[in-house]
């Protein structure tokens, strides 16, 4: 089951990467990157690191000894379990990392490292469209508009 799951988040997170290029190169037509591929941006953030708290608590629900920390709870803490693991994806998307939970079972590192892998590609789009975004919001500023008369 557990091996599934790694399956199954490797393959999501494979979609989640097509998704985002796909959003971006279709903001991206006219080098001007909108408001709405942004915001599909920030959705599919937002989508993956819940996506990643349920996996790590499908993880730790089958195997309790997957990972490490404080105030994972026991088997009764179903919200507990997830909102210690919900910090805990977004503690590893934002790579900081404090330590305080940690994965000691491979499948549960593996996981760890495609969340990490997601996060540094989808940081990479971000920046690399910060030239389109910024030609956008020069386009649209009322402040430009101002320093033009």
């Amino acid at each position: 089951m557990i091996n599934f799951i790694l399956v199954y988040t490797l393959a999501c997170t494979l979609l989640f990467i097509i998704f985002a290029f796909e959003n971006i190169a279709q903001g991206n037509e006219d080098n001007i990157i909108d408001s709405e591929t942004l915001l599909m941006i920030i959705y599919c953030i937002l989508i993956a690191v819940i996506f990643y708290a349920v996996m790590y608590t499908s993880i730790y629900r089958i195997n309790p000894k997957s990972f490490s920390g404080v105030n994972l709870g026991n088997n009764n803490e179903l919200m507990k379990q997830f909102f210690s693991f919900l910090y805990f994806s977004i503690v590893t998307f934002s790579t900081v990392g404090y330590g305080d939970i940690y994965p000691v079972y491979l499948v549960s590192r593996l996981i760890v490292i495609i969340e990490i892998t997601f996060a540094f590609i989808i940081v990479v789009i971000s920046i690399s469209s910060f030239t389109s975004l910024k030609k956008s919001f020069n386009k649209s500023s009322p402040f430009q508009k101002i320093s033009k008369k």
